[in-house]
């Protein structure tokens, strides 16, 4: 996702939660969503799936990680 290409995964444990379906993300669950998911792939036009995993840089992981250290040592 970080390469902002088509990712095409199955349903599995948070991704729903985490990731809306669109802009480069598909899940398939049958063989016919595979195959919708590949063919919208193969023209990733409006592929945006960079812009989904921006929020979980590791800087931005580690600066969430020391606020909620400073949070915790403080209180």
């Amino acid at each position: 996702m970080s390469c902002n290409l088509p990712v095409i995964t199955v349903r599995y444990g948070s991704l729903p939660a985490l990731f809306e379906e669109g802009q480069g993300l598909f899940f398939a669950s049958t063989a016919d969503e595979l195959m919708r998911g590949i063919n919208s792939a193969r023209h990733p036009n409006g592929c945006r799936t960079r812009e989904k995993v921006t929020p979980y840089s590791w800087e931005n992981i580690a600066n969430y990680v020391l606020e909620q250290t400073m949070i915790e040592v403080k209180s």
